[in-house]
């Protein structure tokens, strides 16, 4: 988890929202499919672009699709 930033309250807030959002979800799911003996994989993808730079602080959701087929 991320300690409280009382400088940027709203980027902490965002972050504990996106791990409940995505994160979580996806650490379970990885975990219920290696349970089932099957090989599960997980990736963090923070890549922001330098164009992107100046209106966002965090890689959006799909941002890295571009980057891995083309």
């Amino acid at each position: 988890l991320y300690p409280w930033n009382a400088a940027d309250p709203t980027g902490t807030i965002e972050r504990l929202l996106t791990d409940q959002a995505f994160l979580a979800p996806a650490r379970r799911l990885a975990r219920e499919v290696a349970r089932a003996g099957e090989a599960a994989w997980l990736y963090h993808f923070d890549y922001v672009s330098s164009a992107q730079a100046a209106q966002r602080r965090t890689a959006a959701h799909g941002a890295e699709i571009p980057l891995l087929f083309g």
